[in-house]
């Protein structure tokens, strides 16, 4: 049998550069299991299609707010609200706005980074972590239950990693959340949405304590368990229980 090949994070002469992003620390959180078998042996779970649409969305909002960044003047959604800021210039926003580079950060030799969706600046010169969402439900849009707590460490993870760059970040982030209008007679080509300014003050208490975490984990050599929850290792477990009494029975 051939023996498994020995990870980076194992081998010490390896070159190979350490690296977790925003999304493998969440994925840390999801399941310990699926996120070490993944970035030590390579063991993705099964992908899903791309959300285009909300890509789509996302990247028109950029075009927009970019607009309003060049002539530093407000948003028209920021009155949804009442904020009082325009969409910030720094020099580094193209690369932080990139999701292959993003905003990044050394912990001992990993590197750690995210790419942020938008960064806007109060009066009170404190930048403001902004994140674009696009869904289509028949309710108001929150940022409650599963995933709403997975936008939320999103976005407090993009609040940590600007602080670790010495930015002046306010703990008030907000969500630019765009619902499509399924009540419309016709497509016409289009789709409309409503737009909701979702506030949400962040702790970033929880972040770099999680990263070391993860790092730990990965530096050891024992595969953890399991999360309970984890729909991915559910999914496997049942499919081999049911596989032994297919087989018993057969």
């Amino acid at each position: 049998m051939t023996s498994l090949p020995l990870s980076h994070w194992h081998d010490e002469t390896s070159q190979k550069k350490k690296k977790l992003s925003r999304t493998r620390i969440q994925n840390f959180l999801n399941c310990k299991r699926c996120f070490y078998l993944e970035e030590i042996y390579g063991l993705s779970r099964v992908s899903m299609p791309p959300f285009l649409i909300n890509s789509t969305v996302d990247g028109l909002l950029k075009k927009e707010f970019d607009l309003y960044r060049e002539q530093q003047q407000p948003h028209p959604y920021f009155e949804l609200c009442s904020l009082d800021a325009i969409p910030a210039q720094h020099p580094e926003l193209d690369a932080w706005r990139n999701v292959f580079s993003g905003v990044k950060y050394m912990i001992d030799d990993v590197l750690i980074f995210g790419g942020i969706d938008d960064l806007w600046i109060n009066s009170d010169n404190e930048y403001i972590v902004a994140d674009y969402k696009a869904t289509a439900k028949k309710d108001i849009p929150t940022i409650e239950g599963k995933y709403g707590k997975i936008y939320k460490n999103q976005i407090e993870f993009y609040q940590w990693l600007l602080r670790k760059n010495e930015l002046k970040v306010s703990n008030d982030a907000y969500f630019v959340y765009c619902n499509g209008k399924k009540n419309l007679e016709r497509f016409d080509n289009k789709v409309e949405f409503d737009v909701y300014m979702i506030k949400h003050i962040g702790s970033d208490n929880w972040v770099e304590k999680t990263i070391k975490d993860a790092i730990d984990c990965l530096r050891a050599t024992k595969v953890p368990e399991a999360s309970p929850e984890c729909e991915h290792c559910n999914y496997v477990k049942n499919r081999h229980n049911l596989g032994k009494r297919i087989k018993n029975e057969s």
